[in-house]
């Protein structure tokens, strides 16, 4: 932290001023001549050796006695972080020994080398003990005790792995090697049991202890996460062998069924779950899932016409208005029963031998293309009538592709059962349940959704609404295929690639029968909303390589003013129209992509470029100070070389120079401040956690160059291809709004319909969508609890959250309830994994977005097993299918869901609830809020405490509210400045397009300056916070106004410069969004009379800061931020430390100033300052200090943003 009273506050490199003078002046002479006596009298006491001598062994005897109770407090110490499994800062308290100065240690009686042993003697007799517990476990098979402690094992190997002898290697590989010879024990034995069967009536003989041969891998797969491959590899291949005998299907199917009723395995264990869990998990069980699928369905579903009573239809009006809309029950009963007789008539068919899969997708084809040619861009009646038939068709198909030959092995007499059976417990399986048979709540939705029973003569744009885990993908893949073969040119985008490519996945083969995919035709294309994004900006040409022509000489190649897309190189009259079927539509309309642009920077491969961010990366010792080192590398050879191979762009280069200097000090505090980077390194790539998962074409400026040249220098970048694409000149090319997808049809499903905001529904409207659609569950009434239960929200205060986490998990685990908790954020889980109360939690998991997708699943399977923990950040609230296999949760209740922030959005927090209570089964779920995030809303934390549950959350979701409405503001001036930069982007990408250089060059440059790139220093972002309590009304509101004044005028001199001012008493409200330099210098600042500034409350106005900062960030990530926090008074909502370290954690380059006004000092705003590591805190004790130290904050700034 660094002090500065309005006369001190200086830069580092400027001789004090006069100000400092003056006050020393002041200094009165009978103080300093008594000060100066004192020195003398010092100086002549020490000059005597003996005085000396005596001196130093007072001193050196003040230090004994501390240290003397040195070993026990160490010992204390050490255990605490052994019960924390905090091995890193055991590893640095070690480190730490080693470098302190022996001899000086010696003298004071402190043996370093003891110190030493006493940690590692600790150490080693926990791992001894943890190796034990393992042993112990392993021989008991309590299999998820031992993952716990293995968990343990490995962690310390790995983060003591500088210390070897703490944790021997042979500890874990003589447990690993235990567990893998069972598990080719059990494989062998699996295999062995059918072998020799040549019948089906040998191999059923065997089937139950071929299945408890398979339940004992499943243990393993299920508990044992390192094992999980190995032993679901030999599981694989003891199906493989059952499937390669002839009676090999209707085996399995025997063998499924058994599992996933639970009658393999010993009633009194969790055998049955982990039965299910095979069930679930292996694609040779497909059809039994399939058979299950359709029992339990058709056993819930009601009566068409009764389910039809509880569909609403609602048109939106103008501010969110909504009036009912009439659904056409009649005409819909008339289409379901059209569907399902032509269904059962196509079923039949194939059956009988009349139908083929070919003669059947033929047919389907035929009935389509007539439609077609009559469409004309009408959705006639004639359209419509024929709609029931196609999805028949459609689906019939589809259940044919999947479970057609599980069908016909099941009608083969040989594989049949009879009454007289030896096996008393075979399972009859009708060889019709084998055809997966949709339910009517998923057509039903495909009929609402394609305009079947209205008037229109156009298919209008439409949202349905479908209860989470209930089928839309089915859903939006038969709709898909649909609207394919009726002419349309159809695009399912989704929020996440995982999931996209899922969807897709289960649906290709039905595709490529149709002739919809496949073969050059790419009628139906899955993929995220960015990737979409990317293909509409491919469909005119390519343009990252014209830029990269445009740069390197001038010479445009043809081949990429071509369309770079498969769709786009379709024939015209095949794409007449294009359709977005949409899942999750919520999404569009969400801060992650509404207002946001989708960036493209074209990557200029030079050996010359290559050179110079060696050469920057060779000085990364002089990083800190940016200024030199910018001044070292613009004086090289090496940037001499790239400005003379790119003449035209010199201007360009200097510019892109400076931001690799500044992207490496970025780079470089991030390592130093964060204990981990904020990439992913794996399979020699730089990733970047992005939604649920990791991406790996994403470039964060040169900081990815920088990352890569980083992991080089430990020697692990072996790929000398991706480092030289990594080492490029990065030129922005475009910056195209998500805003401006076009004008198609758009489609969608979502589960969180009915949540949407305003605001959101207002953007709905944008897109053309202004009806929607809810269809009732298939399973009947919800058994979901929430505001009806025990303990539904409680209000903690920061120090006692995590615990209070802690508490209620540990509650719902004793009951035999699966928990899962989801954070804010990554940041936040790990937060939580710092704390005491992790290491005390047994079954746990984390679900993070950087782990393999295998892993995602596993931990995803086992979430909904009773007593079993997951830890989670809200992006997997989302999608992420915790289906419940456990029989023994579902009867003590189900999965309980604890959320541990408040959502934004509402239809979140529906999406987070929709993880429990899933398919008709039971489920509870609970909110857990800190101090500061309701202060964040402007509530009073204690007030909640005293209200019960409903009117609680009623004022947190009025507040929430009120946000959203600001937060619209917001959203609606960043759009502009998206809509913007989308102008001038297509602008530039026109004149490459035409081939017109001189044009393009002078676009770029436009484009280049809009996107802050046109200076040679720093891009920042100021955020000023401004106290308009009422203390500050009069004169002190006025001496604020001209200091803001002043400070403006000094930053007209930094070239790249937003500028956010928000006013803060009780609330917060932002009266300018990153703004230039010279909208913020003329406007009138207009101080808040209203009630609600008679409290003062810093909270809610950090949360703005930090909201706007990540719109900075997003708009253009080089902005480094600012923050100015202004007051003349105390707050009545706490420190504020936690809110300040989180900013600080997510935004390392933050530039903090805190400024007390017209009082002397502020012990809270010292405390922000302390909690960011190297902030400023400035005293302004009237109106003409106060513009003092505005302007040293703006005269401060060089490269560095820092003084």
């Amino acid at each position: 932290m660094r002090y500065h009273s309005d006369k001190q506050y200086q830069s580092g490199t400027r001789k004090k001023n006069s100000s400092d003078h003056r006050a020393r002046a002041r200094m009165s002479t009978s103080f300093a001549e008594q000060m100066m006596r004192k020195v003398n009298e010092a100086k002549e006491f020490l000059e005597c050796d003996a005085n000396c001598k005596g001196f130093g062994v007072r001193i050196q005897r003040l230090f004994v006695d501390k240290l003397g109770g040195l070993k026990p407090q160490l010992q204390s110490r050490v255990q605490k972080l052994l019960k924390e499994q905090k091995y890193l800062q055991l590893k640095m308290l070690l480190q730490d020994i080693r470098t302190v100065d022996q001899k000086l240690a010696a003298n004071m009686s402190v043996s370093t080398r003891e110190l030493e042993t006493i940690i590692k003697d600790n150490l080693i007799e926990e791992a001894n003990k943890i190796s034990h517990v393992v042993e112990e476990a392993w021989n008991a098979r309590r299999l998820r005790e031992l993952q716990e402690e293995l968990s343990k094992l490995k962690q310390m190997r790995h983060e003591l792995a500088a210390f070897p002898q703490i944790v021997p290697e042979n500890l874990i590989k003589d447990i690993s090697r235990k567990i893998n010879d069972e598990i080719k024990e059990e494989g062998n034995s699996a295999q062995s049991c059918i072998f020799s069967c040549h019948s089906l009536s040998q191999a059923m003989d065997s089937i139950m202890q071929f299945g408890r041969h398979l339940i004992a891998l499943g243990r393993i797969c299920t508990h044992l996460r390192d094992s999980k491959m190995t032993a679901e590899l030999e599981v694989t291949h003891a199906l493989e062998k059952c499937c390669q005998k002839k009676w090999g299907v209707s085996f399995l199917n025997q063998l499924g069924m058994r599992l996933g009723q639970g009658k393999i395995g010993h009633p009194t264990t969790d055998d049955a779950l982990i039965g299910r869990v095979l069930l679930s998990s292996f694609p040779q069980f497909e059809d039994v899932r399939t058979v299950i699928f359709n029992r339990e369905t058709s056993a819930a579903q009601k009566d068409v016409a009764e389910t039809l009573k509880e569909i609403l239809s609602w048109e939106i009006g103008h501010g969110a208005s909504r009036n009912k809309r009439s659904v056409p029950t009649a005409k819909l009963i008339e289409g379901w029963k059209q569907y399902e007789q032509k269904f059962d008539e196509y079923k039949e068919r194939w059956i009988a031998s009349e139908l083929t899969r070919k003669t059947l997708a033929e047919h389907i084809i035929g009935t389509a293309s007539k439609l077609r040619a009559q469409r004309c861009g009408m959705w006639s009646t004639e359209i419509k009538e024929k709609i029931p038939e196609l999805l028949a068709g459609i689906f019939a198909l589809y259940a044919i592709v999947r479970s057609g030959t599980a069908h016909a092995s099941a009608e083969k007499p040989s594989n049949q059962f009879s009454a007289s059976s030896a096996d008393a417990e075979a399972e009859q399986v009708l060889p019709e349940e084998f055809l997966i048979k949709p339910h009517c709540i998923q057509v039903l939705t495909l009929l609402c959704l394609t305009g079947y029973g209205n008037q229109r003569d156009e298919l209008e744009n439409h949202l349905m609404q479908i209860r989470t885990g209930e089928g839309k993908s089915i859903a939006l893949g038969g709709g898909a295929a649909l609207l394919a073969l009726l002419g349309f040119q159809v695009r399912c985008i989704c929020y996440s690639k995982y999931l996209s490519q899922r969807d897709e996945k289960a649906f290709s083969t039905l595709f490529e029968e149709l002739q919809l995919q496949g073969s050059g035709r790419e009628r139906i294309v899955y993929s995220t909303i960015t990737q979409y994004s990317e293909d509409l900006i491919g469909r005119k040409g390519d343009v990252r390589k014209l830029t990269l022509d445009l740069v390197a000489d001038g010479n445009f190649s043809l081949q990429a003013m071509k369309p770079s897309t498969a769709e786009a190189t379709l024939p015209a009259e095949k794409l007449q129209e294009e359709i977005l079927l949409v899942d999750e539509v919520d999404v569009l309309c969400g801060s992650h992509f509404y207002g946001q642009t989708h960036n493209q920077v074209a990557l200029l491969e030079s050996p010359e470029v290559e050179d110079l961010l060696r050469e920057i990366w060779k000085n990364r010792d002089e990083a800190m100070n940016t200024a030199a080192l910018v001044q070292k590398v613009l004086e090289s050879e090496q940037f001499e070389a790239v400005a003379k191979k790119f003449p035209d762009f010199a201007d360009i280069v200097k510019s892109e120079a400076v931001k690799m200097c500044v992207d490496l000090k970025n780079h470089l505090k991030d390592h130093f401040l964060k204990s981990c980077p904020d990439y992913i390194f794996d399979g020699g790539k730089v990733g970047y956690k992005v939604l649920d998962g990791v991406v790996w074409d994403v470039v964060k400026g040169y900081r990815t160059a920088f990352a890569y040249l980083h992991e080089e220098t430990k020697g692990r970048m072996l790929d000398k291809a991706t480092l030289r694409k990594a080492l490029s000149l990065q030129i922005p090319c475009g910056r195209f709004s998500y805003a401006k997808l076009g004008s198609p049809k758009v489609l969608g499903v979502s589960g969180t319909v009915t949540a949407l905001s305003k605001h959101q529904w207002e953007v709905m409207r944008r897109f053309g969508i202004t009806s929607y659609t809810v269809v009732p569950s298939v399973y009947g009434r919800n058994h979901f609890a929430f505001l009806n239960q025990g303990s539904a929200i409680t209000i903690s205060t920061d120090e006692d959250h995590a615990f209070d986490i802690f508490s209620q998990v540990s509650k719902k685990v004793d009951e035999d309830r699966a928990v899962i908790v989801f954070f804010r954020d990554v940041p936040q889980v790990k937060e939580f994994m710092e704390s005491s109360y992790y290491s005390n939690m047994s079954n746990k998991n984390v679900l993070l977005p950087n782990l393999p997708d295998s892993d995602k699943d596993w931990m995803a399977k086992k979430a909904a097993t009773a007593a079993q923990v997951t830890l989670a950040p809200r992006i997997f609230g989302r999608g992420v299918d915790f289906y419940s296999f456990d029989k023994k949760l579902e009867k003590a209740g189900g999965v309980h869901v604890i959320q541990t922030f408040f959502s934004e959005d509402k239809s979140e927090e529906v999406q987070i609830q929709g993880r429990t209570a899933r398919q008709g089964k039971s489920g509870t779920y609970s909110l857990i809020l800190a101090d500061s995030e309701v202060k964040e809303l402007g509530l009073d934390p204690l007030h909640l405490r005293n209200m019960p549950a409903e009117r609680c959350y009623n004022a947190l979701c009025s507040a929430r509210e009120k946000k959203q409405a600001c937060r619209s503001k917001d959203m609606e001036k960043t759009l502009e400045e998206a809509n913007a930069l989308d102008c001038e982007s297509r602008s530039y990408f026109n004149a490459l397009l035409e081939a017109n250089c001189p044009l393009a060059r002078d676009r770029l440059r436009k484009l280049y300056e809009q996107l802050g790139g046109g200076s040679n220093t720093n891009a920042y972002h100021f955020i000023c916070c401004y106290d308009e309590s009422g203390s500050m009304r009069g004169s002190p509101w006025e001496e604020l106004k001209k200091a803001h004044g002043a400070f403006m005028q000094k930053l007209q001199r930094v070239l790249s410069a937003k500028v956010s001012i928000i006013q803060f008493a009780q609330d917060a409200h932002t009266v300018l969004q990153l703004g230039d330099v010279k909208q913020a210098m003329c406007l009138e600042l207009t101080r808040d009379t209203g009630e609600r500034t008679h409290k003062t409350w810093f909270e809610p106005a950090l949360a703005t800061a930090l909201r706007l900062m990540r719109i900075g960030a997003q708009q253009d990530q080089r902005l480094t931020p600012v923050l100015v926090f202004m007051t003349d008074g105390s707050n009545g909502d706490g420190d504020c430390i936690q809110t300040m370290r989180d900013m600080r954690q997510e935004f390392p380059s933050l530039d903090f100033h805190a400024i007390i006004f017209r009082k002397e000092d502020s012990t809270v705003l010292r405390k922000m300052v302390g909690a960011t590591g190297d902030g400023h805190f400035h005293v302004s004790v009237d109106g003409v200090k106060l513009v003092e130290t505005f302007s040293h904050i703006a005269s401060s700034l060089e490269y560095t943003g820092r003084g």
